[in-house]
């Protein structure tokens, strides 16, 4: 039997891809300051609510076995406790440079069914940089679509 050598590649490909789908990404970052901002961009509230009523529901209905967003573990600072998994969720936002995109934080409560917004990150140059806007408090219960 002829044995050709790309073929370990290609059994290593059709392996490795579902496993991608079952498990999800972790990312452990350190929440350390209140002060931190994004490049002093601002978060319009309207955006910000919008991306949520889409991020929340989605969230609430996510299984575990599937995921296809990355998982945010929180550690000590700002009252918030590790490391029960937040969701990143990326939104679009303008920028003059066209290299930076930020992330929604969001927890989903499935025993108060309520979806919690803690703030954004920015990603740039490969770092996840954590931004705290006036928008935290953001609190949404699966029933109610307003913001």
């Amino acid at each position: 039997m002829w044995i050709s050598s790309e073929m370990p590649v290609i059994v290593l490909l059709l392996f490795s891809v579902p496993c991608l789908a079952i498990y999800p990404t972790s990312l452990t970052i350190k929440w350390s300051s209140n002060e931190a901002n994004c490049s002093g961009h601002f978060f319009d509230h309207n955006m910000i609510a919008r991306s949520l009523q889409n991020a929340c529901p989605k969230e609430s209905n996510r299984g575990r076995w599937i995921n296809l967003f990355r998982e945010l573990q929180l550690y000590d600072g700002n009252d918030i406790k590790g490391p029960d998994p937040r969701a990143m969720w990326r939104i679009e936002v303008p920028d003059a440079q066209g290299g930076t995109f930020y992330l929604l934080v969001i927890h989903w409560d499935k025993k108060l069914s309520e979806c919690h917004y803690l703030g954004a990150l920015m990603h740039k140059n490969n770092k996840y940089i954590p931004c705290i806007n006036s928008y935290s408090e953001y609190v949404a219960t699966k029933s109610d679509n307003t913001a």
